[in-house]
């Protein structure tokens, strides 16, 4: 018993920088992915809004606005 070597000191593992660290992640995977989800959701939204001319059509336009007054 006076051979053992005695215990070595550990230093105490803290568990908040892991959990900071995968709520952060999770943050920012959420994040791309919706900002993702809004890119196509809007550039579906203007490709059904496109005349077969390539004009777009607007909401609530029902005319091209007039001209601007030059001079």
């Amino acid at each position: 018993m006076e051979n053992e070597a005695p215990p070595a000191e550990t230093k105490p593992r803290h568990l908040w920088p892991w959990v900071l660290a995968a709520v952060l992640g999770l943050g920012v995977l959420l994040a791309v992915v919706w900002v993702r989800a809004e890119a196509r959701r809007i550039h579906q939204q203007r490709q059904m809004h496109m005349l077969p001319s390539g004009g777009a059509v607007y909401e609530g336009t029902t005319h091209l606005p007039p001209p601007l007054a030059v001079g």
